[in-house]
């Protein structure tokens, strides 16, 4: 009889999109506990880079006084690649410094890597020739690239200061 036709199809079909659905659904269950147990336990924040400048409490105007720069690192990854470059007010002149800058202008030090924890410190003697109550901005650029990263950051910290008094003072 040709007027009525019988489906008996096989369920082969039907269950060869099933095994693509649940193998689909296997993967992407397998790829997101992938991403949860195995990202990094370390995480690093901008914040964890400390820079400051440290001038002394009372500057005379040309004399020879203390300065220092201070980089800490107060995360638990490696900064590699630390480098510092600063940006002095007219009149600011570095005589001596420690460990000895690349730079002839006596403005940029490479201090390589700094653990987790750890800090590093530029020693300065330097002449602040300006006259009495005259007020200039340190700049302060760290360079770094952490551990866990491929890029480079950078950290940037202002301080301001006063010439408090000058060393001769000639009255008529």
């Amino acid at each position: 009889d040709m007027k009525r036709i019988d489906y008996t199809g096989s369920r082969a079909g039907l269950m060869i999109i099933f095994f693509v659905l649940f193998f689909l659904a296997a993967a992407a269950a397998a790829a997101w506990l992938g991403f949860f147990l195995f990202s990094p336990s370390q995480k690093f924040s901008e914040s964890q880079v400390v820079a400051e400048f440290s001038a002394p409490d009372h500057i005379i105007d040309g004399i020879d006084q203390d300065y220092k720069i201070t980089v800490r690192n107060t995360g638990s990854l490696a900064l590699a690649n630390t480098r510092v470059i600063l940006k002095l007010p007219d009149g600011f002149v570095v005589t001596n410094a420690s460990p000895t800058a690349e730079t002839a202008r006596d403005d940029s030090w490479v201090l390589g890597a700094i653990d987790g924890g750890a800090s590093k410190t530029i020693a300065l003697k330097a002449v602040y020739g300006m006259p009495k109550d005259t007020s200039g901005s340190v700049r302060v650029y760290v360079d770094y690239k952490p551990s866990n990263f491929n890029s480079e950051f950078e950290k940037v910290s202002d301080a301001t200061i006063k010439v408090a008094d000058e060393a001769v003072e000639i009255s008529i």
